[in-house]
């Protein structure tokens, strides 16, 4: 028969002791709290865990700890705060690790860091000791300069440098721009960007004319606060809804934006007009 106690008083205090060494202390702070297994399974209600030891408080409707794995799972309306990492999240379920120091949130995740950058994503896994977080979903990133970054196969975020790697991106700058990448690293602190099968759609009156949809493919992209850079480009300008469309193509050996003179480059070019090239190096 298991042995079952029920406490109805505030605060209760679990130390984690036995063969797990790793395990930390857990204060739980909830009007019902409920013992099973011999003290191996914690359950509680509308409360907070807290874990001074990692700087931890996790909010939520109901609460189980597994003292066998060390494992905590907190459910509905889930709010974690890590103030030794400067981490906010709300979920519908996390499950904290104690041992990997990992926090798992299985359901649609909303992260804030310290580095004013917001995260939406599903199925998101931060590792506590790497300072990454990890999804394979679909993934949304905004910052404080109202850039917004799209990952539709997920991301590798990795905090402390501010780099994230993903296989598919799509990043719209304040300007409206937007640019889609195969492959991308993106360095959130320095506004570096490198890519690979880069497509630029322009925003549609950015260079005079808001009837056209301005495109720039390209092979390879490197960005930064001055430049950016695109190698094997064609440009072209066409409206996409009546397919009213100049003919011609501009292919360039490099294309380079310099944001601080506002220049457009092309080097090495040609112009194609109706499967002709015509020679052509220009700066704009």
């Amino acid at each position: 028969m298991k042995n079952k106690l029920f406490i109805n008083f505030i605060t209760f205090v679990l130390i984690c002791l036995g063969s797990n060494l790793k395990a930390e202390t857990i204060f739980f702070d909830s009007k019902n709290i409920k013992i099973e297994e011999n003290g191996n399974m914690i359950f509680a209600t509308k409360g907070q865990a807290k874990i001074p030891s990692s700087n931890l408080v996790i909010e939520g409707d109901k609460f189980i700890y597994n003292k066998i794995n060390s494992e905590l799972i907190v459910i509905d309306d889930v709010k974690y705060f890590d103030d030794e990492n400067n981490i906010y999240i709300e979920s519908d379920k996390i499950i904290y690790n104690e041992i990997n120091n990992t926090i798992f949130s299985k359901s649609d995740t909303y992260i804030k860091s310290e580095a004013d950058y917001e995260i939406n994503s599903n199925d998101v896994l931060y590792d506590r000791n790497l300072n990454k977080i990890l999804s394979n979903e679909y993934t949304n990133v905004s910052d404080k300069n109202l850039n917004n970054f799209l990952f539709k196969k997920g991301l590798i975020f990795e905090l402390i440098p501010e780099i994230i790697f993903s296989k598919e991106a799509i990043v719209t700058d304040k300007n409206l721009n937007k640019y889609f990448f195969k492959e991308s690293k993106i360095n959130l602190k320095s506004n570096e960007i490198l890519g690979k099968e880069v497509l630029v759609e322009f925003e549609d009156s950015f260079f005079g004319n808001g009837e056209n949809d301005p495109i720039l493919k390209g092979k390879s992209i490197t960005s930064d606060n001055d430049s950016t850079k695109i190698y094997k480009t064609a440009f072209s300008t066409c409206n996409k809804e009546n397919k009213n469309c100049r003919g011609w193509e501009l292919q360039s050996k490099l294309f380079t934006h310099n944001k601080v003179k506002k220049l457009f480059e092309y080097e090495k070019s040609w112009l194609k007009v109706f499967d002709k090239k015509v020679f052509l190096h220009a700066i704009f």
